[in-house]
């Protein structure tokens, strides 16, 4: 390969280092010693370690049944075996930030690969970069929406981030700011879609006045069970209050005329009229409903 491409390019290895077939393929105990000969003369730049193979493909894109960074080991022992002028890459459910940030640190491996990650949130590194961590949309590692090798041949998207893979059919959600008086919106359901139809609408030139009443403080809906989700669900309640959504608790009466059964509902009111707020994809699963004039 490097014969072919000359020195200039850099060129890669993705090894799987654990095949999970010990009686027909690569273990974690061969493993460093085979990278170590493939990458002898100084012909490949950098050894990407992953996981599985024909014998255990499920492996290959483990979901939240298994641990984040589960490579993390695998990694350090081959890198120990690797010249210093080899990078190590570490792949394997790295989603968090932080988490990469002390693998790194941790010198088992010389960067990481996010690919889900970045799919739930395109603008991970930049948010990193200005030291806004928190504000990253995390990646649930559910496997819903991002799946590879399906028969079907479906658009790689994300469920927290349904824009992903859309990007030349979507409208501008942040662009083309409103003519006339701006309707004020009621986002009725504060889990994950609800206060992300709040975000969107808030954030949208020149700005909604949005609300999103709630019987109780608690918001994130069915959203706020387990770690991940939860994370999800108080990210988006972070950042629909950050462009300025009102969270609402208490508010019994309005709550009780939806039918309580929230999903997202938004309605937006003008003077003498009500009519649905056009939600597209953002937010998945949120309803429009129509609402009688105040």
């Amino acid at each position: 390969m490097r014969g072919a491409v000359g020195p200039s390019p850099i060129v890669g290895l993705r090894l799987s280092c654990d095949e999970l077939a010990p009686w027909a393929g690569i273990t974690p105990e061969q493993a460093p010693a085979l990278a170590a000969s493939l990458c002898e003369g100084g012909e490949v730049d950098y050894l990407c370690v992953v996981r599985g193979a024909i014998f255990s493909a499920e492996k290959t894109r483990a979901d939240f049944h298994e641990p984040e960074l589960f490579n993390a080991g695998l990694a350090a022992s081959v890198r120990a075996a690797l010249p210093a002028s080899v990078a190590v890459v570490l792949q394997g459910s790295v989603v968090d930030p932080a988490a990469a940030e002390a693998a790194l640190a941790a010198g088992g491996c010389g960067t990481v690969e996010m690919t889900r990650a970045q799919l739930a949130d395109a603008e991970l590194v930049a948010k990193v970069r200005r030291g806004e961590p928190e504000r990253v949309r995390p990646c649930l590692r559910c496997n819903q929406a991002c799946q590879v090798r399906d028969a079907r041949n479906p658009i790689i998207s994300c469920v927290v981030e349904p824009s992903t893979g859309h990007e030349l059919d979507d409208p501008d959600w942040y662009g083309g700011a409103s003519a006339g008086p701006l309707p004020d919106v009621v986002v009725v359901g504060a889990g994950p879609a609800g206060l992300e139809a709040a975000r969107v609408a808030a954030e949208r030139p020149p700005g909604h006045r949005v609300r999103t009443p709630r019987r109780t403080r608690r918001y994130g809906g069915g959203g706020g069970a387990g770690r991940a989700a939860g994370a999800l669900a108080a990210g988006r309640a972070g950042e629909a209050g950050r462009v300025g959504a009102r969270r609402r608790h208490g508010d019994r009466r309005l709550v009780a005329r939806s039918g309580g059964r929230g999903g997202g509902a938004a309605v937006h009111r003008r003077p003498g009229r009500a009519a649905p707020l056009r939600g597209g994809r953002r937010g998945h699963g949120a309803r429009c409903r129509r609402a009688a004039s105040r």
